[in-house]
């Protein structure tokens, strides 16, 4: 969920025919029957998956949606992320952005965050946020390097221009296994 300046709610998920974010702009105002003005559905150029190698008990990752409220030049865009599995390549988890002009009405073409060069490493929990000054952080796991497809390794990108283009990836971590705890999940 993300909420705008004007206090607009913004909630994002997935259904049937796709991912789909949504907008209302009374659910500020306590005992409201909240309305839901627009449903817009969110092309990926992929879905969200699980039970993967690296995730064999649960999601690739998970839709995430903000909203630019710095007052700058992006004021009031809608920028949505996800890792999701590729239909145009077949790369099994990529961590894509989207961006609305509109307030969510309609969202550019998604571009892709992480930089590697292949089909066959996951990109998964990809996650973002929008900072008070409009700078666009994004983090996710990364199997780009293992010699056994699950290691993964945290990985930064940011964007200072609304999402147009993006930093370096980034490693930020050591590499580690995130296998550890199976079956009860017991490692974070």
């Amino acid at each position: 969920m993300a909420v705008d300046a004007d206090g607009n709610l913004y909630i994002v998920g997935a259904d049937i025919d796709g991912l789909v974010v949504t907008k209302s702009s009374n659910a500020q105002i306590p005992g409201s029957n909240i309305d839901w003005e627009s449903t817009s559905f969110v092309d990926m150029d992929g879905f969200l998956t699980g039970w993967t190698p690296v995730n064999p008990q649960g999601l690739l990752g998970q839709a995430w949606i903000d909203v630019d409220i710095s007052g700058g030049p992006g004021h009031g865009n809608v920028y949505f992320l996800a890792s999701v599995n590729r239909l145009s390549n077949g790369d099994a988890g990529d961590v894509m952005f989207a961006k609305s002009l509109d307030g969510g009405l309609t969202f550019l073409p998604p571009i892709r965050i992480n930089n590697d060069v292949g089909t066959s490493a996951y990109q998964w929990f990809g996650t973002m946020s929008v900072a008070p000054n409009g700078r666009i952080d994004v983090i996710w796991l990364d199997t780009r390097n293992a010699t056994n497809v699950i290691n993964s390794i945290l990985y930064y990108s940011f964007s200072e221009d609304q999402g147009d283009t993006w930093s370096e990836n980034e490693p930020i971590s050591l590499e580690f296994d995130p296998s550890i705890g199976y079956p009860s999940q017991n490692k974070m």
